[in-house]
């Protein structure tokens, strides 16, 4: 893809063994996330804080 620039910016939520009571909210911290890695110059990885 010549000319162009591609960035990746990826947001995880890990809820480990505990039950998911609504997914609704994992994915919101995944989303959180990625905003992070976004704001922290793209191309990267960031996890999503335990709340």
């Amino acid at each position: 893809m010549e000319g162009y620039s591609i960035t990746v910016s990826i947001g995880v939520a890990y809820c480990g063994e505990k039950p998911v009571q609504n997914y609704e909210n994992i994915i919101d911290q995944a989303d959180k996330a990625t905003y992070a890695a976004k704001k922290a110059g793209r191309n990267k990885v960031c996890m999503a804080k335990d709340e």
